[in-house]
């Protein structure tokens, strides 16, 4: 939620008590709303919170907004693929990435929603699939594909919108919108400290679903190691420097530099080599 001033590195305290207030105005309206209001909190918050940035002058210029009516997509802006070692690597060390996501992400969702219906297995596998043509797709029209992130389950939580439905709606109000580069362009000027605070009301439900989670495992000695040990090296290692790993090989750089990939290895490294003992006995 911090807004710095890039040229001084000087806090900026106007966008930084803005971003309090966004925060704090989602919560309230999440906890004091009534009916609908509360679906909406993380909206109105946006909202409300760009608004007041923009009466303050404190808004993103304006002046870059395209001015293009309509663009429709291209095939292979940049050329045709081409497939080397290094990209090969990258690729397999970026699926395992996203295999991790999509796992977490199906395993946090399914805490936020009350009434599920079928498997785990069903859902990852419906998953996988949806984000290789995903990726597919974006890779073949030149855009950055989605990618399934655990913070999705706040959204659902702090929105309480269970259903696919407004989800199917708003993935198709995208696609259209995307179309049209002056309305990208006008979203684009969201303010980073406001996205951020709405961003960070999510992550306490997040919190919460992981606390859940957590507490229906065995909470031993082995098991609470592993999930220390690599929660503080995924943690520990974004606090480095980016040039920390730049004399190694890119695959190491690839993968000492993403918290959340080396965390996830740890985790499941310490995983085989520690056997657990409670479930063989």
């Amino acid at each position: 939620m911090v807004s710095s001033n890039v040229n001084n590195g000087k806090l900026d305290i106007v966008s930084f008590l803005i971003s309090v207030f966004v925060f704090l105005l989602i919560l309230l309206i999440n906890i004091k709303g009534k009916g609908r209001i509360k679906g909406y909190s993380i909206l109105l918050g946006i909202l409300i919170g760009w608004t007041i940035f923009v009466i303050l002058g404190k808004g993103p210029d304006t002046s870059i907004v395209s001015s293009e009516l309509i663009s429709l997509p291209e095939v292979f802006v940049w050329g045709l693929p081409k497939l080397n070692g290094g990209m090969m690597v990258t690729a397999i060390l970026f699926t395992f990435l996203l295999l991790s996501n999509t796992f977490a992400a199906i395993t946090a969702t399914q805490e936020a929603i009350p009434h599920k219906e079928g498997t785990f297995e069903k859902r990852l596998y419906a998953g996988t699939w949806t984000g290789g043509i995903s990726h597919i797709l974006s890779a073949m029209f030149s855009t950055i594909a989605v990618v399934p992130l655990p913070a999705t389950a706040g959204f659902v939580k702090l929105t309480k919108q269970y259903s696919i439905f407004p989800f199917i709606i708003a993935s198709l109000a995208l696609i259209a919108i995307s179309l049209f580069p002056r309305i990208v362009g006008i979203l684009a000027t969201l303010p980073l400290p406001v996205a951020s605070a709405a961003l960070l009301a999510t992550l306490i439900e997040m919190l919460a679903i992981a606390i859940r989670s957590l507490r229906k495992e065995s909470f031993n000695e082995r098991n609470s190691t592993i999930i220390g040990v690599a929660f503080l090296i995924g943690i520990g290692i974004m606090f480095l420097p980016s040039e920390t790993f730049n004399g190694l090989p890119s695959i190491f750089q690839h993968l000492l530099s993403n918290g959340l990939l080396l965390g996830t290895f740890v985790a499941m490294i310490l995983d085989r080599l520690w056997k657990n003992v409670e479930s063989t006995n």
